[in-house]
Parts: C-alpha cells; structure tokens; sequence
C-alpha cells in the first residue's frame, strides 16, 4: 500500500471516503479478489454510492464474473441514465453476450443529452473491446479536460490500449509517463 493511503486511513480509519479510494488503489494494483471482498462491506454502508459500483464492475469485469458485473453496470445505469440505456443492456446481455452489451449500452448511453462521462463512456468500449470508439472517447476525455484524465496510465481496463499509438499521443499531450503502475 502505498505510504500516503496508509497514513489516511490511520489518521481517519472511518472516512467513507478513503476507505473507497483505498479500494480504487487495490484495484489498480490488480489485487481484484482482495479489493471485491474488501469493498462488499462498504457497499453495505453506502449501497447508492456509484463509485463503489463501478469499482466492483471492473473487479468482476477482470475476473470474469460477468453476471455480477452486469448486475453493478446496471445499478449505476439506474441512478445516471435512463431506462433506455438499462433495458439495452439486459437485452444485448441476454442475447449477444457480455462485450456486445457494454458496447450497445454505451452507444445509448452517450446519445442521451445529459450524458456527461467520457472516462465511463471509455471504460465501456474499452472493456467491450472496441478500439475505435476506446480511443475516441479518450481523445474527447483529453479534450474535457476531465477530472480522471490523471489517472488514465493507470487504469486496468486501458492497458490493452498502452501500445497504440493514439493511446501514446495523448499521454505526451498530458504529460503523463508511459509505462507500468508502480506498486
């Protein structure tokens, strides 16, 4: 663990905050079995937080418990999209499989006129394994100017992506190293 979390979360051990940030920290470190069981109990505390979700949609995601990871994709949908975007999920899960229905569920999701996420937008394709569309969500991510722009050289579901040469470019423009995570 790192010096800075260890040292949150012995000043302030009960903060839902860090808690939760310690986890997007276990999940970097691709520890997703250990982040899973340590995060359940936090969702219990706070079931409507949608950062939780999405941490144990991508843990579920990397290993393979897709049911579980559609079952949290879908609470997320629930509190920021329509019921548009939840019913194209189930269906395309049910018929097509789990990538194909990331792929048709952000596509649906994007076409709304609040949607706001280009990080969650990337995520999905990325996770659907659409190259074209990952790419172009981070290039409007980059343009965004968003919040999480930071974070992308460490992001699990963009490593596939770290030898493609859009991938690169827009981590020079950031000025964001290339390369592993440092544990």
């Amino acid at each position: 663990m790192r010096e800075q979390m260890k040292l949150a979360l012995e000043n302030d051990p009960k903060n839902p905050l860090i808690r939760v940030l310690e986890k997007v920290e276990i999940m970097v470190e691709s520890k997703y079995d250990s982040c899973i069981n340590s995060t359940l109990p936090i969702q219990k505390l706070l079931p409507n937080n949608t950062l939780i979700m999405l941490i144990l949609f991508q843990c579920y995601t990397q290993t393979g418990e897709y049911d579980l990871a559609i079952a949290e994709l879908r609470k997320v949908f629930s509190q920021i999209a329509d019921e548009t975007v939840v019913q194209t999920l189930n269906n395309t899960y049910k018929k097509d499989g789990f990538k194909n229905a990331l792929i048709a569920a952000a596509d649906k999701w994007v076409e709304l006129p609040d949607f706001a996420s280009a990080q969650n937008a990337l995520m999905l394709y990325a996770y659907g394994g659409h190259t074209e569309k990952t790419l172009h969500w981070l290039e409007i991510a980059y343009i965004r100017k968003d919040a999480a722009n930071p974070y992308i050289g460490v992001v699990n579901y963009l490593r596939p992506f770290h030898t493609e040469p859009r991938y690169i470019e827009i981590m020079q423009r950031l000025n964001l190293p290339l390369g592993e995570f440092q544990k």
